[in-house]
């Protein structure tokens, strides 16, 4: 799996840094997150707190970023902060890519859970329709018809995600030329889309 991380502060991106796929290890990435730091000449003190993508996804990435994420908190003290990686996908397409995004739009996270499943969410606006799903890419493309029927018939519906592409036609065959996927450049969740999300929830959490 690919790996990433990101630096924010309040509403701005400080630093990104992406690794290669199937390098996001987490010697990798502690030398990507130290290499990022130098670069905006920041230091791990002065980490407040540590986000971190709980999936759904690859089990040996996942763990990975998580036994990193308890191990670096640990050593500064920090609280972490678990979000879905299919929300924050969503979140990220909203934010990159408004265009596509434009009117009564309904967006959906897939990834490639392998074995012929993907794992995916439904999201319009902030709202989530449907949660974390896994399931066979027919099966979702039957209930992304049912969720996003109204009164003029189905809503645009934007797809997100390798899983998204991969089964493209699957998407087509069911919801037609509503079915749109995304242009905005990355079929792979970033660390900045956990950073955002995860700065969204503090700020509820804190009452701002």
């Amino acid at each position: 799996p690919a790996g990433s991380v990101a630096l924010l502060e309040g509403d701005r991106l400080i630093g990104e840094w992406l690794a290669a796929p199937q390098k996001g290890h987490s010697g990798t990435l502690l030398a990507g997150l130290d290499s990022m730091l130098n670069a905006t000449q920041r230091s791990r003190t002065d980490i407040s707190h540590i986000a971190i993508s709980q999936g759904p996804g690859s089990f040996t990435g996942l763990r990975v970023g998580m036994a990193m994420a308890k191990g670096l908190a640990a050593g500064l003290g920090v609280p972490v902060i678990p979000v879905s990686t299919l929300e924050a996908f969503a979140w990220g397409v909203r934010a990159l890519a408004p265009e596509d995004c434009a009117g009564d739009y309904i967006v959906s996270p897939v990834l490639d859970a392998r074995k012929d499943e993907v794992y995916a969410a439904l999201y319009r606006g902030g709202e989530c329709l449907i949660g974390d799903t896994v399931c066979s890419p027919g099966d979702w493309a039957e209930q992304l018809e049912g969720a996003t029927q109204d009164g003029a018939g189905l809503l645009p519906t934007l797809l997100v995600g390798e899983g998204a592409r991969r089964y493209a036609q699957v998407w087509n065959d069911r919801l037609g030329g509503q079915a749109i996927l995304a242009k905005y450049g990355s079929d792979l969740p970033r660390a900045s889309f956990v950073g955002a999300l995860a700065m969204l929830q503090l700020g509820q959490d804190d009452g701002a």
